[in-house]
């Protein structure tokens, strides 16, 4: 089961996602439902349109309310809630004041989202000297970015160099060709833990027990198991035991795409 969510928008007022309290509880719900009892809540951070300070009042604001609401409502202990950020990669990254304070709560573990345009510029040496810093980098959602799935050495690479990889629970319920590429970096260990990018209720409503029944249909499969031990282990701030990644190979169709 799962039973970690690395990954979401449901602190209200932040960005696109929960645009008041009732929409973060109805999120909250679905996330109860679906066994999940630790939950990310990574907002997005631009580290050209805002400062880190800006971000954290902001930030604090929100995660009081919510905390409020939740101790008036059903959902009161059922989560284990850590504030964090979703990053927007830029190079200069290392030069973001109180960079720390970005983690997610308790940890030293960065959420970072590259552009779904653009390849990051000088990101395996940025990465390597976060970790030098005794950060862990955590690629988000990296099945939706059509530059990395056209180049999935990129991913070995990453991974290889100490960086984990997460993918959404969306992109495995409802995407066929985003779930034919997870299973393929899957079976090459180069995906390592799952959030639900959720946002709201109508459009990116919480998939977990979706992705888990997906997920857990082939016979034997352990892949369940291993993401949430993976996130477990970040969010108890150590560095996972993964399998060794091995380089995927290009499919049939990687042939043909430009």
């Amino acid at each position: 089961m799962f039973t970690v969510d690395l990954h979401s928008h449901i602190l209200p007022w932040m960005d696109d996602g929960a645009d008041d309290l009732d929409v973060s509880l109805s999120l909250l719900h679905k996330e109860a439902a679906d066994g999940v009892r630790q939950i990310v809540l990574s907002s997005h951070f631009h580290p050209l349109d805002e400062n880190v300070a800006e971000f954290r009042i902001r930030r604090n604001s929100s995660f009081r309310q919510l905390k409020k609401a939740i101790e008036n409502s059903d959902l009161a202990g059922k989560f284990d809630l850590r504030p964090a950020a979703e990053i927007r990669y830029n190079p200069s990254l290392l030069e973001i004041e109180d960079l720390g304070t970005l983690c997610i709560d308790g940890t030293k573990v960065l959420l970072i989202e590259f552009s779904t345009q653009h390849f990051p510029e000088f990101v395996q040496d940025v990465f390597y000297r976060l970790q030098t810093k005794g950060y862990i980098p955590v690629m988000a959602h990296v099945e939706r970015f059509p530059w990395l799935r056209d180049n999935p050495e990129f991913l070995y690479n990453m991974v290889c160099g100490g960086a984990y990889a997460q993918v959404n629970a969306d992109s495995i319920v409802k995407s066929k060709e985003s779930l034919s590429f997870i299973r393929r970096m899957m079976d090459c260990g180069l995906i390592h833990c799952i959030g639900t990018d959720t946002h709201n209720m109508t459009k990116r409503p919480p998939h977990m027990k979706e992705a888990e029944k997906v997920l857990a249909s082939n016979p034997g499969s352990d892949v369940v198991d291993y993401m949430d031990e993976i996130g477990r282990t970040l969010l108890a701030g150590r560095i996972p035991n993964a399998i060794i990644p091995s380089k995927p190979k290009k499919s049939f169709w990687d042939f043909f795409r430009k």
